[in-house]
C-alpha cells in the first residue's frame, strides 16, 4: 500500500490511505476523491520532470502498483515510469567506459565492464519490448500496464515483473486473471516474438472464446509479479526449485491483493 507521505509529494491533495490498507479501503479512499483530485494525482506522477525527483518517483511506483486504484490511473503512471526507466537505462549503458587498451577486455576490470554493459543492454531490450507490447494494435483490445516492477532489488528479485490487461478492466463485465507457470517471464510470456509472448497468445484465444459465450466486454490480465521457476532451477537444493512452493508462497499475498483490487 501507498504510504501516508503520498500527500506530501502532491501538495494540496488529500493524504493517501495508511500503510497496510486493504484494496477495499484503497478503493474507498480513491472513490471519495473528486475527479479533479484523481487526475491531479496521476498528473503529478506522470510528468518527466517530477519523476527526476527520487522521492516522487518512489511514490509513483507505489501508486502504480496500488491495488484498489482504477486501471486507467495505474496504467498512465506505470507507462510514465517505464519511459523514465528506459531513458535512465540508456544513460547508465552509455556511462560504462569501453575497453580501449590492448588486452583490456581480459582484465578483471574489463570483464566487469563487459558484464555490466551486457546486463544493461538486456535490461533495455526487455523494457523496450514491453513498451512495444503496450502499443495499439488494429483489431486488438486496448492494453493497460496494471503492475510494473523493474527489479530494483526492493523485493529481492532479479526479473522484471509486470501485469498487462488486454481490455479495459474498469469497464469489462468479465475479467480473467491468468498466472503463467514454470519457465515464464516477462521477456517470453508477455513480449516474446510476434504480436506477443506465449502467455499473451493463450490469453487472447481465451478472450475470444469468452466473448463468443457471453455478450462481449471481457478483459484478461497476464499477471507476472513473481519469479516462476525455470529449467535451470530444477535441482532440489535451489531456492526456487519446482519441488518446493517457495515461489508460490512468496507471491500468494500479492496475487490475492491484486485479485481483490480487480
Amino acid at each position: 500500500p501507498v504510504t501516508e507521505s503520498l500527500g506530501d509529494v502532491t501538495p494540496g491533495l488529500p493524504d493517501g490511505p495508511p500503510d497496510g490498507a486493504t484494496p477495499e479501503q484503497v478503493s474507498d479512499w480513491w472513490s471519495r476523491l473528486a475527479k479533479s483530485e484523481r487526475q491531479r494525482y496521476v498528473d503529478r506522477f506522470t510528468k518527466p520532470e517530477a519523476l527526476n525527483d527520487e522521492s516522487i518517483r518512489e511514490q509513483a511506483r507505489k501508486f502504480g502498483n496500488l491495488d484498489g486504484i482504477e486501471g486507467w490511473a495505474r496504467d498512465k503512471v506505470n507507462r510514465s515510469l517505464l519511459e523514465w526507466d528506459i531513458e535512465d537505462t540508456k544513460h547508465q549503458r552509455d556511462a560504462v567506459p569501453g575497453n580501449n587498451g590492448p588486452g583490456e577486455e581480459y582484465t578483471a576490470e574489463g570483464q566487469a565492464r563487459n558484464h555490466e554493459r551486457a546486463r544493461l543492454r538486456e535490461r533495455l531490450e526487455e523494457l523496450e519490448k514491453l513498451r512495444g507490447q503496450l502499443g495499439v494494435e488494429e483489431g486488438k483490445p486496448p492494453k493497460q500496464l496494471l503492475l510494473y516492477d523493474p527489479a530494483t532489488g526492493e523485493k529481492g528479485h532479479e526479473n522484471l515483473h509486470a501485469a498487462v490487461s488486454y481490455g479495459d478492466v474498469d469497464k469489462a463485465k468479465n475479467v480473467m486473471v491468468y498466472v503463467p507457470g514454470m519457465t515464464t517471464n516477462v521477456r517470453d510470456g508477455l513480449v516474446g516474438t510476434g504480436s506477443g509472448g506465449s502467455s499473451v497468445i493463450g490469453l487472447e484465444r481465451a478472450l475470444q472464446v469468452s466473448d463468443r459465450q457471453h455478450t462481449g466486454g471481457s478483459a484478461g490480465v497476464v499477471w507476472l509479479d513473481y519469479d516462476a521457476p525455470s529449467w535451470g532451477e530444477s535441482a532440489p537444493y535451489q531456492k526456487n526449485a519446482v519441488y518446493y512452493p517457495h515461489a508460490a508462497n512468496e507471491a500468494k499475498e500479492r496475487l490475492s491483493s491484486f485479485m481483490e483490487g480487480v
